[in-house]
């Protein structure tokens, strides 16, 4: 699904990292994420693999298959 139009928060974050990495400076960062109202799974997984943003400076291995459940459980949830 690289280079998909995604609907989800999690495939929008992974083709566009610097959201997340123009914003902070990694070995200073110090915050807070917040989540919505009645997280769904794309919000647990948003959530992790901006940690994963935050810490490493990069997604993990394989962060794709992550995008791709995530899209399957939404899709599946409406």
């Amino acid at each position: 699904m690289a280079g998909s139009n995604y609907r989800i928060t999690v495939g929008i974050l992974t083709v566009c990292p610097n959201f997340i990495l123009d914003s902070i400076t990694l070995d200073t960062f110090q915050g807070e994420l917040v989540v919505h109202h009645s997280p769904d799974f794309d919000c647990f997984a948003s959530i992790y693999l901006t940690k994963q943003l935050i810490e490493n400076g990069e997604l993990p291995e394989y962060y794709q298959l992550l995008v791709d459940y995530t899209e399957n459980v939404d899709t599946e949830a409406e």
